[in-house]
């Protein structure tokens, strides 16, 4: 059970871990003590996304199977069905990331809509002009080839804002459904 929470507007990071201040003292209030709930999920977005090293933490299928998950469940409570535009650069791990974005999406009951290869502007102005829920660009832009990154985009086609992100990675580190949480992207 939770006994106290700490919480702020503007997500704060401890340099020392990499993890939202706020998530380590909400953690660190729970009691009794259980392993799971102590375990410490290091921040996935950064200022464009997340980002890293294609097959390895945290560019694993897993964990864009996941992400593809999280939003799906946060756009289906909107009341009407999520359709996620998902699209890509030309990065050899790009086609990996995007089948295990899609598998999330459709494993919360949510539709993906494969647009190919576009730029990032493309996909942010595609998921608007079609009413999309949201859309998910595959790509690292100006980063090593041995790179590759997630960054989502809200129906408006703008990059989410830090709270939509952090109620993503609150998604992924509980392990729970998106549908239990509570704002919408």
């Amino acid at each position: 059970a939770e006994t106290g929470s700490v919480t702020t507007s503007h997500p704060t990071i401890d340099p020392k871990t990499g993890c939202r201040t706020e998530s380590y003292h909400r953690l660190q209030s729970l009691t009794p003590f259980s392993p799971r709930e102590h375990v410490i999920m290091p921040k996935l977005f950064g200022t464009d996304g997340i980002r890293g090293t294609a097959n390895s933490y945290p560019m694993t299928a897993e964990v864009a199977l996941k992400v593809g998950r999280a939003v799906a469940g946060l756009c289906g409570k909107k009341g009407r069905q999520a359709r996620i535009v998902i699209g890509q650069d030309t990065r050899q791990s790009g086609d990996m990331i995007a089948h295990a974005l899609v598998a999330g999406v459709c494993s919360a009951g949510a539709d993906a809509e494969l647009v190919g290869v576009l730029p990032t502007p493309g996909i942010a102005f595609v998921t608007r002009i079609t009413g999309a829920s949201a859309g998910v660009v595959v790509s690292a832009s100006h980063n090593p080839y041995q790179d590759n990154g997630i960054k989502v985009f809200g129906s408006d086609g703008f990059k989410l804002s830090d709270a939509e992100e952090a109620e993503i990675e609150d998604v992924l580190a509980s392990g729970k459904t998106a549908e239990s949480s509570s704002s919408e992207v």
